[in-house]
């Protein structure tokens, strides 16, 4: 079909599943996770690959970029760049299909880990309000 990926696609992807998941393994390490989260160079494909990516066709790609990202959030340090305001913003609009679709419970705990992380900026929860994800949390809290 059409959405099948090419032998050199799943290479690729293979690829980036490792150095992803490499990076959320080495982002434990405070002064790596803190260096690593101030490095746009680094941040800015986190938050590209969460873009373009959905969890049904690259679950492995989606789930460890989700637990990379949530590692970063962990250092709430002005130099953290995913701590923007359009980042914050960004990362919640980006999250809410992996709450949405909840098939997936890694997903949902490792994106309910990374709101909680954003959940220490006030303007985040304004954020994580709007697009009522605490509902959905709720909810999801609900039928467990």
């Amino acid at each position: 079909g059409i959405t099948e990926k090419s032998e050199g696609q799943r290479e690729v992807e293979e690829v980036l599943v490792k150095l992803v998941r490499l990076l959320a393994n080495v982002a434990i390490s405070t002064s790596i996770g803190t260096m690593v989260a101030a490095t746009s160079a680094v941040v800015d494909p986190l938050l590209d690959i969460l873009g373009c990516k959905n969890i049904r066709d690259s679950e492995e790609l989606v789930l460890n970029t989700v637990a990379a990202v949530t590692n970063l959030l962990y250092y709430d340090a002005p130099s953290n760049i995913l701590f923007t305001e359009e980042n914050k913003q960004l990362l919640c609009r980006l999250f809410r299909p992996l709450l949405l679709d909840s098939y997936n419970a890694e997903a949902l705990m490792e994106t309910a880990r990374g709101l909680g992380n954003l959940s220490r900026h006030a303007d985040a929860r304004k954020h994580i309000r709007d697009l009522r994800l605490d509902d959905v949390l709720v909810i999801l809290l609900d039928h467990s």
